[in-house]
């Protein structure tokens, strides 16, 4: 539980401010870039992020519904069938975590990946912060990663390809964005 609140803490920190940066960076709408006045918080980020999550919410909740007399046997092709049996039997939060994991980790290893690439590509910037031992810690963290990411590939592959799946997705709009800031 302690877990599962520390992430749903984080998480909640740290994906508006992203959503936010992009929209400050007109990479993204602008209206995401607005702060609240008083509480200085990004309020329309916020917003969209929790009409994200509910959207997917219901959207596995309806799906599992959908599905919950279907009889596997009778479904043709190995990727429905497995899309159908992980609807009628995980929990809708089973479901969002798996979807999310692989994802969400390939972005955790590439952010600590760009911090040994930036400190070897610009090592005049100032570093306010030192961690002990490093390249160590990083590269310990890259390698538990790899082999996290490795074995959740092998265990759930139909959640780890849609997951990139819809990484893939945006990178058209990224392009889009990129190109309406020239």
């Amino acid at each position: 539980m302690c877990s599962t609140f520390g992430a749903l803490n984080s998480n909640t920190l740290v994906g508006p401010r992203i959503t936010f940066a992009m929209g400050r960076d007109r990479m993204f709408f602008r209206p995401l870039s607005m702060v609240h006045v008083n509480f200085h918080t990004p309020v329309v980020a916020i917003l969209v992020q929790a009409a994200m999550a509910t959207l997917l919410i219901l959207s596995a909740a309806v799906a599992k519904w959908l599905v919950q007399d279907w009889n596997v046997a009778d479904i043709s092709g190995e990727l429905p069938r497995l899309v159908i049996k992980s609807l009628q039997t995980d929990s809708i939060f089973t479901l969002l975590t798996n979807f999310v994991i692989f994802a969400a980790s390939c972005f955790y290893s590439l952010a600590v990946l760009a911090v040994l690439v930036l400190r070897f590509r610009r090592p005049d910037l100032p570093r306010p912060y030192r961690t002990g031992g490093y390249p160590l810690p990083p590269v310990l963290f890259l390698l538990g990663y790899a082999w996290f990411l490795y074995q959740t590939y092998l265990t759930r592959p139909l959640e780890s390809n849609l997951g990139m799946f819809l990484i893939a997705l945006g990178i058209p709009f990224y392009f889009y964005w990129a190109r309406r800031q020239e």
